[in-house]
């Protein structure tokens, strides 16, 4: 089952989404690793931060996690 999952300027379809022990992991199609750099470094699930923590090249999955360090840039 898909999950729509929210980005601040568009949208991505989840292949994955659980929780585990509080975290939120998100699981998302990629390509390759050019496709991987250009996928947004925060999404939102149900308002729940998750960053981008990697890839997995052999199973064409990036992953999102809530536990994830993120840096909220001001101007």
């Amino acid at each position: 089952m898909s999950t729509n999952v929210k980005v601040v300027s568009d949208h991505l379809v989840a292949e994955v989404v659980a929780e585990y022990d509080g975290v939120t992991c998100i699981v998302v199609h990629c390509d390759d690793f050019d496709h991987f750099k250009r996928l947004p470094q925060v999404v939102s699930h149900n308002g729940i931060m998750c960053g981008k923590t990697g890839w997995n090249s052999d199973t064409n999955r990036c992953h999102y996690q809530s536990n994830a360090s993120l840096v909220r840039v001001c101007a």
